[in-house]
């Protein structure tokens, strides 16, 4: 919740800009299709949520938050970064991935990364349309 409204404050009124908080889950394929073709930036956890994302229109953005210490190898843990998807996403060369540890996602400094990187991002994007 802490990134939405770091997000919303960036952008108070902007009318070009749309931030919104949706659970995947409770949406039909269709329409997180739909959702991940519009979008300039796609912020998710690593796992199912982060498949959406394939869906992403040349040149989007994905970030994708993932757990630092979650990997596991051979159903044990190791203590490591959980980056599922992290081969697939790192390939997908038509979109942009960056990768932030879930564990300081609401931190200050974290935040004003994250809003930096997405207006970044959103002026690339329409660079390109």
């Amino acid at each position: 919740a802490l990134i939405v409204q770091r997000l919303c404050t960036e952008w108070p009124d902007a009318k070009e800009v749309s931030v919104r908080q949706v659970v995947l889950k409770d949406m039909s394929l269709k329409e997180q299709m739909e959702l991940a073709t519009k979008a300039d930036v796609f912020i998710t956890g690593c796992g199912g949520g982060a498949v959406t994302a394939m869906f992403l229109a040349r040149g989007a953005t994905a970030i994708i938050y993932f757990n630092e210490k979650g990997g596991r190898r051979e159903n044990l843990e190791t203590g490591l970064p959980a980056r599922l998807d992290w081969d697939l996403f790192n390939h997908l060369s038509y979109i942009f991935v960056h990768w932030f540890p879930s564990g300081r996602m609401n931190e200050k400094v974290d935040l004003d990364l994250l809003a930096n990187l997405v207006s970044d991002a959103m002026t690339r994007r329409r660079g390109m349309q």
